[in-house]
């Protein structure tokens, strides 16, 4: 793992160029099956010669299908060039369209709003829906929003996708000169299969360099997690005003494996500021980009639970099964969890998904009929709070669903592929949750602990999402504003 992320970063500083900087499979996110994937087979000894630039035809379809699609930005009516704060956010429901808080970013831009500054809301579109449909559908809200097109304009934006075939043939050439990995990681980012990428990553790019160029707006604010479309909207920020500050805020967890969002790429490319959801991710980032022009804060998260109290008294041994919103995830854990069902057929198991997942596309993945499953296995379709009250176990991996599980006093356990690569973002806390790798793992800390939650996990789980300070940020931006 740690060659494969010094062997991507190399190739990021062999051309560092926005071109470069834009594709995806340069940036590593973190030590994750889900972000490991692309990478397998280039430890498989498979060739590359099936995803190289090797297929016009192919080219000239995706090409075709940035230029040709629908080219528009749905926004609010009242538009006005008078912007201060610009936050680059994400649209993944619909319905989240004209809420006045931002899935993302929470209350702020309206607390902002409340303190005379004046904010725009930059929604990257992730729903199946089109621009066109998009703009029938947002209101005047208090803060304004625009949702991004996934596509370039055919005459305004040719030489970007010129210049970017350019770099990709260019890496293509320079792999033929190099071995090993090396010669792989160039191979594969520029093939073909690829494209699809970098192009996303420049179309936000350019948008947001457009929306620059028409507000010129103090403060740029941008969700913080290693993406490559991150570090272009950086760059171009940059580019455009190299007083305005680019702030990026990590609200997702941070494992130990965590990679792109704790590596430096240059002050061009990096956040002037980056703000963190809690004391341990800002410990983490401050201590992984020491000597970087970047610097740190503690914002908080809307995530924060702090005002639960914990509760000691559950006796029963019910597990809830805590997977995250990956098909593969689901597999593993609930997998697992059909083997310690039929070993022990006196514990009950909960199964509840991630909101993105549905319970028929997971078992067909699975390819397990649900009247076939032992009947101790309850696939539930009530809240996680619900949920949580009638559990005493948690089985998970990298879900931030154990924090409100941990603070009412369900005993988290954590299911290890013996692969040495944790995707427990509670690693820290050793020795305050269960790990587990076998059937007779989980029996022994089910039939041995009673469920109890230290003060010392709960003080973590405070520390790692704190209460959001709305103050912090106003602060900062008073020094630009």
């Amino acid at each position: 793992y740690r060659l494969l992320c010094k062997t991507c970063d190399s190739v990021l500083e062999g051309g560092k160029n926005i071109y470069r900087i834009a594709m995806p499979f340069l940036h590593i996110m973190r030590g994750h099956p889900d972000s490991l994937r692309p990478y397998q087979s280039l430890f498989e000894g498979a060739s590359d010669n099936n995803s190289s630039l090797h297929s016009p035809l192919s080219l000239h379809k995706k090409i075709l299908k940035f230029l040709f699609s629908s080219n528009c930005q749905a926004s609010n009516s009242n538009s006005c060039k008078d912007i201060d704060v610009v936050f680059v956010s994400h649209l993944v429901n619909v319905e989240h369209l004209n809420s006045d808080s931002d899935f993302y970013f929470s209350d702020l831009p309206k607390y902002l709003k409340s303190r005379q500054v004046n904010c725009l809301i930059i929604l990257i579109n992730h729903t199946n829906e089109s621009c066109k449909t998009l703009s029938k559908c947002i209101n005047n809200s208090t803060t304004q929003r625009i949702v991004l097109s996934k596509s370039f304009s055919l005459t305004r934006d040719f030489l970007t996708v010129f210049s970017l075939i350019r770099e990709m043939l260019v890496m293509k050439l320079t792999s033929f000169k190099e071995n090993g990995l090396l010669k792989k990681i160039l191979s594969r980012a520029s093939s073909v299969k690829l494209l699809g990428g970098p192009l996303s990553s420049l179309i936000i790019g350019k948008q947001v360099d457009n929306i620059l160029k028409l507000h010129n707006p103090k403060a740029i604010i941008t969700t913080y997690e290693g993406h490559a479309w991150e570090r272009v909207v950086y760059s171009i920020a940059n580019q455009h005003n190299k007083k305005i500050l680019r702030i990026g805020y990590q609200h997702a967890v941070v494992t130990k494996n965590t990679h792109s969002m704790a590596r430096s790429l240059g002050e061009k490319c990096d956040p002037d500021l980056i703000f963190s959801s809690g004391k341990i991710t800002h410990n983490f980032l401050k201590k992984s980009l020491n000597g970087a022009h970047s610097k740190f804060s503690v914002l908080g998260s809307e995530k924060s639970l702090g005002s639960l109290e914990a509760h000691n008294d559950k006796q029963n041994k019910t597990c809830l099964i805590l997977p995250e919103g990956s098909l593969e995830e689901c597999n593993l854990l609930f997998g697992f969890s059909i083997k310690c069902a039929n070993k022990l057929p006196n514990i009950d198991f909960i199964w509840r998904l991630h909101p993105k997942m549905s319970f028929e596309q997971v078992l067909e993945y699975m390819s397990i009929d649900r009247n076939n499953l032992p009947k101790n296995i309850i696939i539930s379709n009530l809240s996680l709070t619900k949920d949580i009250e009638k559990s005493s176990f948690a089985l998970y991996r990298g879900t931030t669903a154990i924090i409100e599980a941990i603070y009412k006093g369900v005993f988290p356990i954590y299911l290890s592929t013996g692969s040495g690569m944790a995707i427990d973002f509670l690693y820290d806390a050793e020795g305050e949750r269960g790990v587990v790798e076998s059937t007779e793992g989980f029996a022994k800390v089910i039939n041995d602990d009673v469920p109890h939650n230290s003060d010392k996990l709960i003080n973590y789980c405070n520390q790692y999402f704190q209460p959001l300070e709305h103050e912090v940020l106003l602060q900062e931006l008073k020094r630009v504003i």
